[in-house]
């Protein structure tokens, strides 16, 4: 937009977006919803809009064009910048219509996990669950266990088995999500480590790990990369290169997290029996 005379803006995007979702995704113009907001990030903002349909958001348009001096002031830029987001795999959910995202972006490694750990996914439950589950939002409800409550009541069970129903479930996306992640990250040659973004892929690990002990899902950590490599060929084949790398790398990683645990239980037993 450094060309008074030819901006990029408002007018032009919105409507290459409406245009995109309308004839590319085949949202229907009445299912449409835009949404006007204010995003703030590096010390700059502008208004946001963004496009909802049947209660999904598909993505969004932030025009940067002002800077935060701070103390109340700002300053118009010279060059406004338009900050556009929207997510495949939410785009993928949006046009299967699975009752999540990850049913769709994880389908052979859910096939794979599914079969390996008998897990039950209640078709209609989920659907009816995830349709209802915004009444679960933690920065927006004071009660948690009462919206629980409310929610399991609504769907016709009481609170502890319906999450006892689910937890199996939560617990099969999320190492789909985390071991996609893994891989990705050992592509681009992050491992994990004691610090910075590091630390957070030693707790994914090591939540992976947590996840099949707790379970017993006896998991082939090693056949799920495979599968997942194998399910993104035709959309990132890159991801082959790290392969090899993400198995060492947990494998590495479960080692330590063994050596870890021993040790945890050593001084817990050293404080049991002193007391």
């Amino acid at each position: 937009n450094s060309d008074p005379k030819k901006p990029y803006w408002k007018e032009q995007a919105l409507s290459l977006d409406f245009e995109y979702l309308t004839k590319v995704i085949g949202v229907k113009e009445k299912d449409l919803v835009f949404k006007e907001d204010v995003w703030e990030g590096g010390g700059y903002y502008g208004p946001s809009m963004e496009y909802f349909a049947n209660g999904v958001e598909l993505g969004n348009c932030v025009f940067m064009e002002f800077q935060d001096l701070g103390n109340g002031n700002s300053q118009r830029l010279k060059k406004p910048v338009i900050d556009m987001g929207a997510g495949f795999e939410r785009l993928a959910w949006y046009t299967n219509g699975t009752p999540t995202s990850y049913d769709i972006t994880f389908k052979e490694v859910l096939k794979y996990l599914k079969k390996h750990t008998s897990v039950e996914f209640p078709k209609k439950l989920l659907e009816n669950f995830y349709r209802n589950s915004a009444s679960l939002n933690t920065d927006e409800v004071k009660n948690l266990k009462k919206a629980e409550e409310d929610l399991a009541k609504k769907l016709g069970y009481d609170r502890d088995n319906l999450f006892k129903l689910l937890e199996p479930v939560h617990a099969l996306y999320a190492v789909a999500d985390h071991t996609k992640t893994l891989l990705y990250t050992s592509t681009d040659g992050m491992l994990p480590s004691n610090s910075g973004g590091g630390y957070n892929l030693r707790i994914l690990a090591r939540r992976l790990f947590d996840i099949n002990e707790r379970f017993d899902f006896k998991l082939d950590f090693n056949k799920i990369f495979d599968i997942h490599v194998k399910s993104l060929e035709n959309f990132d084949p890159t991801v082959k290169k790290g392969l090899q790398t993400s198995k060492d790398v947990l494998e590495e990683e479960y080692n330590k997290y063994k050596i870890s645990k021993e040790k945890a239980y050593s001084k817990l037993s050293v404080i049991i029996k002193s007391n």
